[in-house]
């Protein structure tokens, strides 16, 4: 089972099994980064989850990149600590196979996920972590085991 993330304080996620939207706002930091180690680990063990993709941070604003980062740290923590496999994938790869543009914006990515699956989803976070799931099945660029 392969789960794919949109890391930041609004979260996106797609098994096979689900896909939503989870927020990690929280006053502090320590918080934030418990709580998405407490859902990921609880995600991971009972979806029976043996790899994890997820959108690699990119420089932009400084506190978002650093959330992301932060994220990318438990995510590696946590597959290290289980086993599990992980892959990063550039924002500009996942809106490439969405949409055919890398450059994409949130709207058409919208509309691209609601044409091909027929699903509107729940925001950009959760349209997102859908194509990400869907390169990482589908791209030929991981071995699903």
């Amino acid at each position: 089972m392969i789960l794919a993330i949109d890391p930041g304080t609004q979260l996106g996620f797609c098994t096979e099994k689900s896909s939503g939207s989870v927020s990690f706002a929280r006053t502090y930091s320590n918080d934030r980064i418990r709580a998405f180690r407490d859902w990921l680990s609880d995600i991971v063990l009972k979806e029976k989850i043996k790899m994890v993709v997820y959108e690699r941070p990119t420089q932009g604003m400084f506190q978002a990149t650093r959330i992301h980062s932060h994220f990318e740290a438990i995510i590696l923590l946590i597959c290290s600590y289980y086993g599990l496999g992980y892959m990063e994938v550039s924002a500009a790869e996942v809106k490439k196979w969405a949409t055919g543009k890398g450059n994409a914006k949130k709207p058409q990515m919208i509309e691209s996920c609601k044409e091909k699956f027929g699903i509107t989803p729940k925001d950009d976070n959760e349209c997102d972590a859908i194509w990400i799931y869907d390169y990482a099945t589908k791209s030929g660029k991981i071995e699903i085991t």
